[in-house]
């Protein structure tokens, strides 16, 4: 069976990704993006919302194609729309059921923690994941703790902790908020693995 072109240059393309190549990712992220902000604002969310959705749907790609198990079986750009897809609408269903916002609710974070967004069992451990979540987040060091606090806890836009942090601007505050996120992401993984 002869290939595509357009399934061919997909694959060279995720080839580069996979090797870190910045002009790709880069190309890749623009291109992907309206999609997503469509989607977004077509359902109840804001340019602010779209932006750290698509961020996070994207860090998610780049760390499924650095697993080397991992095998992408659709477009990127298919499953950049799903993973965003998939989360915003978690999203909404808890924005919809919830009436206080608290620490142990806030499970937008947590769903963040997740290493795949089709595990059966993450529904089953979220509680056990979610208190060591929020028992590694209070042990994290400021800035990260202080930044994450503001955002997810308490729902502040970027622009308010770039100002409250003393950030240059809210594009540098959304860098340091997924720095923050990768440190927790690997401090709650290895704690949860420990359990």
């Amino acid at each position: 069976m002869i290939e595509s072109t357009k399934y061919r240059a997909e694959k060279t393309v995720v080839q580069q990704l996979r090797q870190g190549d910045r002009s790709t990712m880069a190309l890749v992220y623009k291109e992907n993006y309206h999609m997503v902000e469509q989607f977004v604002l077509n359902n109840n969310g804001t340019g602010e919302d779209a932006k750290d959705l698509y961020q996070d749907a994207f860090m998610v790609l780049v760390e499924k194609l650095n697993d080397l198990d991992f095998s992408l079986s659709c477009l990127i750009s298919t499953y950049l729309y799903s993973v965003s897809r998939f989360q915003w609408l978690k999203k909404l269903r808890k924005k919809k059921s919830e009436k206080i916002i608290s620490i142990n609710d806030n499970a937008d974070y947590l769903d963040n923690l997740s290493d795949d967004i089709n595990d059966v069992e993450f529904e089953e451990k979220q509680s056990e994941k979610e208190k060591i979540a929020i028992s590694t987040l209070k042990q994290l060091g400021n800035p990260c703790k202080e930044l994450l606090n503001y955002f997810y806890f308490h729902q502040k836009t970027m622009e308010f902790i770039a100002e409250q942090m003393n950030y240059k601007s809210a594009k540098a505050a959304r860098n340091q908020k997924y720095k923050c996120m990768e440190r927790l992401r690997k401090a709650v993984a290895l704690k949860f693995n420990k359990n």
